[in-house]
């Protein structure tokens, strides 16, 4: 019986695995898994530039044109415009912020790479309701959380245990208060660092 239900169990995770396989064979979901982690932390910094800005124009255009076009609705457009502009404010002060902010203190969730795929799905889904921009903006948001979230679940430098999801800055006992992502530090705890990096070139090449 245990013979059976092994082999069951197997056959039940092939679906899956071939799944997984035909995903990491996409051209551009094979190239953000073979891209060393702190490289690819710099490109997803710039995604999240350019995705605050958008959410912070959203937001303001939704206040102003709800001004403008007064509703029974108005409070809460008013508001949800106003909470979609200030999550995108919040992430360029991140993306942005120098060494001794206290951001980390106060948003550490930011500093972790689970933290901020969560942040950018509760900011897209803020956001679709807020004319003229919210639709877009709600699916380029999502889009880009869903990058982070793949990043996460099959990076060789996640599922080999070098990095952490949860872990600030996104290795584990390398917390810092001086830690700013993708900024100009040189200490180990930027994930752009030369010591990130050459973990993150060492876990790609122990996969492929």
């Amino acid at each position: 019986m245990r013979g059976v239900s092994g082999g069951a169990e197997r056959e039940a995770g092939q679906p899956r695995d071939k799944m997984l396989a035909a995903a990491s064979s996409f051209a551009p979901l094979d190239m953000l898994t073979r891209t060393p982690l702190a490289s690819l932390a710099k490109h997803l910094s710039l995604a999240n530039k350019a995705n605050g800005a958008l959410l912070a124009l959203t937001g303001v255009l939704g206040f102003f044109g709800a001004i403008m076009h007064p509703s029974l609705g108005v409070f809460s457009s008013l508001l949800l415009s106003v909470y979609v502009g200030g999550t995108g404010a919040l992430l360029l002060r991140y993306e942005f912020a120098p060494a001794g902010t206290d951001l980390l203190r106060d948003f550490g969730f930011m500093y972790t790479y689970v933290g901020r795929a969560a942040f950018l799905l509760l900011s897209a889904n803020l956001a679709w309701t807020c004319a003229p921009l919210g639709v877009a903006a709600a699916i380029l948001t999502n889009a880009n959380a869903l990058v982070s979230a793949y990043v996460m679940w099959q990076h060789p430098s996640f599922t080999s245990g070098v990095a952490s999801a949860t872990a600030i800055g996104g290795f584990e006992n390398e917390a810092s208060s001086d830690l700013v992502y993708g900024g100009g530090s040189s200490t180990s705890f930027d994930p752009a660092s030369d010591a990130a990096r050459a973990r993150d070139v060492a876990a790609v090449q122990d996969v492929y």
